[in-house]
């Protein structure tokens, strides 16, 4: 299994487009990936200040559900 999630094409891309629709700058990360060994890939679309910790709990291997919940506990 990888260390890191692959699919940094598809994170651009998704970051871009809902960007576009929201009409503000948004960023992207991958929270899980097969070649992690996930299921399927999962990201995290969001202001990138919201976001600027979820690479360092990629790296720690959280998973997307614990991801999730930071995100969620750091806006209450």
């Amino acid at each position: 299994a990888a260390d890191k999630p692959s699919d940094a094409l598809f994170a651009g891309f998704f970051a871009a487009v809902f960007g576009y629709f929201a009409k503000i700058e948004l960023d992207c990360h991958q929270t899980d990936c097969p070649s992690r060994g996930a299921d399927r890939s999962r990201f995290v679309v969001g202001l990138a200040d919201r976001l600027k910790d979820v690479p360092r709990w990629v790296a720690d291997k959280l998973s997307h559900a614990a991801v999730i919940r930071r995100l969620k506990n750091a806006t209450e």
